[in-house]
């Protein structure tokens, strides 16, 4: 997979990553974002390593600090910070917190499943809501927080404009 297109899909990630809360990704997401997380050191590897995220500060040299700042995409800032009580993460197959707007979602589960990341089943065509007709695919992080990419277009137009190649939101 292109760099660049997974550092444009880390940015999308990131610009709506909130915990706990459920939302859409869109285009109009702001340029910083805040994510809580159990294991900072797993979640700044996480970014960097799957996300192609490059850290800007890591709150210093001590061995406690409790925050990262990552750059990921164009103009995203990310700053994730551990928290010492978390909720204990998902079970398999409860609903995503965060859903993604990806112009291949197969294509990015196939680069998530070559880095080792967690697919939760196949890639489904939602029948409900604003994504009927759009292929779905869930994953969690290794802290446990379920994600879900969304093929951008229902599944007959992706097949028809979107070479296979591109995977990451522009």
């Amino acid at each position: 997979m292109n760099k660049p297109l997974l550092h444009l899909f880390a940015a999308l990630l990131l610009t709506v990553a909130t915990l706990p809360a459920l939302v859409h990704a869109t285009h109009d997401s702001g340029d910083y974002v805040a994510v809580q997380v159990p294991n900072l050191p797993q979640a700044v590897t996480f970014f960097r390593d799957v996300m192609n995220c490059s850290v800007i500060s890591d709150g210093g040299d001590t061995a406690s600090a409790a925050a990262s700042l990552m750059a990921c995409g164009r103009d995203t800032t990310v700053e994730i910070t551990q928290v010492s009580t978390h909720p204990a993460p998902r079970a398999i197959g409860a609903s995503p917190t965060l859903t993604l707007d990806a112009d291949d979602a197969p294509a990015v589960a196939s680069w998530l499943r070559a880095n080792h990341v967690h697919l939760v089943g196949s890639p489904i065509r939602l029948t409900t809501g604003q994504d009927a007709g759009k292929l779905a695919v869930t994953f969690l992080t290794p802290w446990g927080q379920p994600l879900r990419l969304v093929s951008r277009m229902k599944d007959d137009d992706l097949l028809e404009s979107a070479p296979t190649s591109r995977v990451a939101v522009q």
